[in-house]
Formats: C-alpha cells, sequence, structure tokens
C-alpha cells in the first residue's frame, strides 16, 4: 500500500482505499452505465403505432425502451426461439428491467 493508505487493483479496475473505522479496504466499484448493454439505434415506427406507445407510456423516462425491448423480445423469443436461445433473448415479465 502506499502512504495515504490507498492501493489500486488494476485487474478488476476496483480502488482499495484505507478504512478509517478499521475493518480493511473497501472497494469501490465503478457504477454500471446504461449503455454498457444497450445500443442506441434510430428506426422507423409506424405513426399510429408510435401515437399508442405515447398513450402507454406518457412522458415516463426510460419506459418507450423498456416496451419497445420487452415487445421485441416477446417477438423474437416466439417467432425465432433458436435464435432467442443463442442470445439470451427471453420474454420479460412487466417488473423485470
Amino acid at each position: 500500500m502506499s502512504s495515504n493508505g490507498a492501493d489500486h487493483d488494476n485487474e478488476n479496475n476496483n480502488t482499495l482505499t484505507g478504512s478509517s473505522h478499521g475493518l480493511g479496504p473497501v472497494r469501490k466499484r465503478k457504477k454500471k452505465k446504461y449503455t454498457d448493454d444497450h445500443v442506441q439505434k434510430t428506426y422507423y415506427i409506424e405513426k399510429n403505432i408510435f401515437a399508442a406507445i405515447e398513450e402507454i407510456i406518457g412522458d415516463s423516462w426510460g419506459e418507450t425502451s423498456k416496451l419497445i425491448n420487452a415487445a421485441l423480445s416477446s417477438h423474437i423469443a416466439n417467432k425465432y426461439p433458436k435464435i432467442a436461445l443463442r442470445h439470451g433473448v427471453a420474454i420479460k415479465n412487466d417488473d423485470e428491467d
């Protein structure tokens, strides 16, 4: 450890910090970003479908992505089960993220 009580763990990209309460080092983990497991793409959606999405979702941030991901997951899992299995696509319940 360095003189200030901190050391860096390069393998996991975590920082070890000396504990003031004597329980040992504390690991600080990087917060997972939304883009770590999501990709932003642009597609055209029929106006009537978009109107229905807006009526269902309102102006709740992130809910549109959840609805579209759930609908696509369901469609892919039902119509292309082998591809869905290969890529880990599963039908999500409404309360899953």
